[in-house]
């Protein structure tokens, strides 16, 4: 990773610290002879990831971390329409292989959802968008899934939208008495029949 923090740390408060340069390489000079503990903080995504490592005397010491790739997966999520965004909808990023739970978000009151950073070398995910709402029997729930490529490097952004064919709407009208007077003072109760 480019311009990430390394931090060597050992016994007695032994502290030293530089950055990557461009091809992700970095060099600390004059450490003592000992075992440390190495930790690259990760710029973008704010992520850290350690290892050990010991110094000989006259040798070099490799210290080389790898990154687990990492991102964030963002998207809208729609009514029919394709442009309101439908608020409170769960979404799911499961490795595929094993279909745990890797990360979840929950959409804005715009529709919007961000799962913000985190690390996985899962090879595909599925993404999966769950939108729950009222019924007369209780509440129903609808999953929309994609399957995308996992993360192949650091701070990457996968982008996903999805678009329910469930539509919701106003409906206005006025309600009349067989005598033509208008019907006043009670409820009038509209469900949806599949």
């Amino acid at each position: 990773a480019n311009n990430a923090r390394v931090y060597l740390s050992g016994a007695g408060g032994f502290y030293r610290q530089t950055y990557t340069d461009t091809a992700g390489q970095y060099t600390l000079t004059d450490v003592p002879i000992g075992d440390y503990t190495i930790t690259t903080y990760e710029p973008v995504t704010g992520m850290t990831f350690s290892g050990p490592v010991s110094v000989t005397a006259g040798a070099a010491a490799p210290g080389d971390l790898r990154f687990i790739p990492s991102g964030k997966v963002t998207g809208n999520i729609y009514f029919a329409d394709g442009a309101t965004g439908i608020g409170s909808v769960k979404v799911d990023v499961m490795d595929q292989a094993s279909g745990s739970v890797l990360k979840t978000a929950y959409t804005s009151s715009s529709g919007a959802y961000d799962t913000g950073y985190f690390a996985s070398s899962a090879s595909n995910f599925i993404i999966r968008a769950s939108y729950t709402y009222n019924i007369s029997a209780g509440t129903r729930t609808i999953s929309l899934d994609q399957a995308v490529t996992g993360f192949t490097s650091n701070a990457q952004n996968i982008t996903r939208n999805f678009t329910y064919v469930v539509n919701r709407g106003n409906i206005r009208a006025r309600a009349y008495m067989s005598t033509g007077a208008l019907f006043l003072g009670d409820s009038v109760r509209i469900e949806a029949r599949s």
